[in-house]
């Protein structure tokens, strides 16, 4: 999951999940395909592991600028069948055979797609090169937002301050 964590870590520099609240979700929705036994979770069950309902995990993706949890579980489940091409040296259709795709046909068009790439593209490249493929093509068809990350409150009286500007006279 280490992997999973770099992604996440990636995807908050480029603009996404930018309070703690949506790292977790997004964080939690890459991770459950991956540490689900063939790959496949339903939003509900998603919801479920956040202690939340279906709608109220939508309006919170929503409100991020995330993509719906549905697509984000469909990435984390592309995320899970390529680490797994990476740890095992497996071929495609064993990769996939063993994360719960019906044929490599299915991953390989599911991730065209998720990020307009093959797996073959992908091969020896990291997962991160994944990442931004994805944010471009969710980008591309208005599936997200990207945000500024929330500046860092004043060291003085912890509020937060626009980007640029000046701290407090006497912060300093």
């Amino acid at each position: 999951v280490d992997q999973i964590d770099t992604v996440v870590a990636y995807l908050r520099s480029r603009g996404l999940a930018a309070t703690e609240d949506q790292r977790k979700i997004l964080a939690i929705l890459l991770e459950l395909p991956v540490r689900h036994n063939r790959g496949r979770v339903s939003v509900a069950k998603a919801a479920q592991s956040l202690y939340l309902n279906r709608r109220t995990l939508s309006r919170r993706c929503e409100k991020a600028g995330l993509p719906s949890p549905q697509r984000i579980l469909g990435f984390g489940r592309v995320l899970a069948t390529l680490r797994v091409l990476r740890m095992t040296g497996w071929s495609v259709a064993e990769a996939c055979r063993q994360t719960g795709w019906p044929d490599p046909f299915s991953f390989s068009n599911t991730m065209v797609r998720m990020t307009g790439l093959r797996p073959s593209t992908v091969r020896g490249k990291g997962l991160v090169f994944v990442a931004e493929a994805w944010i471009q093509k969710e980008l591309l068809d208005g599936n997200m937002v990207l945000r500024e990350p929330e500046p860092p409150p004043c060291p003085l009286c912890g509020q937060r301050l626009p980007t640029g500007a000046a701290p407090h006279e006497g912060a300093i």
